[in-house]
């Protein structure tokens, strides 16, 4: 956990001492970076001539070495940089970009960690794994991995080279081996401007730059880029706003604000994996076979087509709950799960009764791709044994029909619209009840979980809500 007044206190550190943070980096995120730097209080220079690399990494408080564009005379100059850096005991932050994309970005990045010893590895999933299983490739300099999948490998990155490994993804992670630190704080949206991870890079060097515990930097640094990157997404949820938001945000906040934003910061289990998939769940309310369900111009044959899987997944669905009921140790919440796998397979057989007689549903499709897809995953989970990671598989189909039902409900259906029932039996009170008790439930599992299988079950409720806009999909596909 983020002890408050230590951040206030570091973040007031950097203001008043303005540490300057040499950075060696690329051509796309310097001017982002100074400008993130400057707005900190911290003093950025981007220098990159190896004839000067000893005496301006003399006066530097840290050095950043980001090898996203690379040739030659840029790698000697690093290498100078980092070896001098090494050398006065400055704190030296690599950000290892692109590694795993290319056998030279990885070769590069390791004669570095080999020759110059950072204090701090920060990069993206794929590029940690990338250092310690070549096998592991990047897609580009964007991870193709989650930051979950990645805490091994940067716990082993961290032992065999002595240095704070840095995660950065929708759950930050933070660790020397003995300490290790999640953050969430920050938005999706933050992926879609450009730099945003190398700027992180130059922050946790600034925070390096004040205290001599690269660990605490470490997460202090991620900390305000996140901090500041959901105050700047509050403002206007849009990339291009974002970017100046974002900078103003780390111009105008203060230590207080910080403070107050860790101490407020009792998020549940269910509050930060329903922020982390709000654009998946917008998406879906969104999405043009909801839309045209709303206005009732859907045509019979697409939500025929739907409904069909539905009633395949459906009964999947309910064996799966009947042994999530026999998981349970605790009576009530084993009939709960009983009770809710019997009556809502009678509701929902009713609905789809009713709906199948009103649109000539007859006869058994095949399931197609997507609900198989979307069962094997089920009973992936439900292989497991392992309740709060099942419970995260399971979620997702009471939460997003919740969700939609309840939406489609606040828009005021039409009394004739053809799909009011559906509408209605997925907005109704027993529907939302239902998912509290489920989402109460997986909270109070969760607080007895690592951070790492917390965020495990988030990345398992994602898939699942993603899953969930696939099989709304099937409608709109060609027969």
């Amino acid at each position: 956990m983020i002890n408050k007044d230590r951040l206030k206190e570091n973040f007031r550190a950097v203001r008043v001492n303005s540490p300057l943070v040499h950075n060696i980096t690329n051509y796309v995120a310097m001017n982002f970076s100074a400008n993130a730097l400057l707005a900190i209080g911290a003093s950025p220079v981007m220098a990159h001539a190896v004839e000067e690399m000893d005496d301006m990494v003399a006066i530097a408080s840290a050095l950043v070495i980001n090898i996203g564009t690379l040739d030659a005379e840029w790698v000697r100059g690093m290498l100078a940089a980092g070896r001098a850096a090494h050398r006065l005991g400055k704190p030296i932050v690599l950000d290892p970009v692109g590694a795993g994309a290319t056998p030279y970005r990885t070769q590069v990045a390791w004669e570095i960690i080999r020759e110059c010893r950072p204090t701090i590895i920060r990069g993206n999933a794929s590029e940690i794994m990338a250092l310690v299983n070549a096998d592991i490739k990047s897609k580009g300099v964007d991870s193709s991995q989650s930051s979950d999948d990645a805490v091994d490998s940067a716990k082993q990155l961290a032992q065999t080279t002595g240095a704070v490994v840095v995660i950065s993804g929708a759950t930050d992670y933070i660790t020397d081996v003995t300490r290790t630190e999640t953050i969430t704080y920050g938005s999706p949206l933050m992926t879609l401007v450009t730099a945003m991870g190398c700027t992180a890079s130059s922050m946790v060097g600034a925070f390096a730059g004040i205290n001599p515990d690269p660990f605490e930097a470490s997460v202090h640094g991620m900390a305000v880029m996140g901090i500041c990157g959901e105050r700047a997404v509050a403002k206007k949820a849009a990339p291009g706003s974002l970017l100046t938001n974002f900078v103003d945000e780390l111009y105008t906040i203060t230590p207080e604000q910080l403070g107050e934003h860790v101490a407020a910061d009792h998020r549940s289990w269910s509050e930060v994996a329903f922020a982390e998939v709000a654009d998946i769940m917008h998406n879906i309310e969104h999405y043009e076979f909801i839309q045209q369900m709303l206005d009732g111009s859907l045509q019979q044959e697409q939500f025929v087509r739907y409904l069909q899987q539905d009633k395949i997944y459906l009964k999947e669905y309910s064996r799966d709950l009947y042994a999530v009921a026999d998981m349970m140790t605790d009576k009530a919440e084993g009939d709960f799960f009983r009770a809710t796998a019997k009556e809502g397979m009678e509701s929902e057989n009713a609905m789809q009764a009713m709906l199948s007689e009103r649109f000539g549903i007859g006869g058994e499709p095949l399931p197609v791709a997507t609900t198989l897809r979307y069962t094997r995953f089920l009973r992936h989970y439900t292989d497991t044994l392992d309740v709060p990671l099942v419970l995260a598989a399971v979620l997702p189909c009471y939460w997003v029909y919740n969700e939609v039902g309840k939406y489609l409900v606040a828009q005021h259906i039409s009394p004739d619209n053809p799909y009011r029932e559906w509408i209605q039996t997925y907005g109704s009170e027993e529907m939302d009840n239902a998912t509290n008790y489920v989402v109460a439930l997986i909270d109070r599992l969760a607080q007895g979980c690592t951070p790492e299988k917390q965020a495990l079950m988030r990345r398992i409720f994602a898939e699942g809500c993603a899953l969930e806009l696939e099989f709304f999909m099937i409608g709109l596909q060609e027969a």
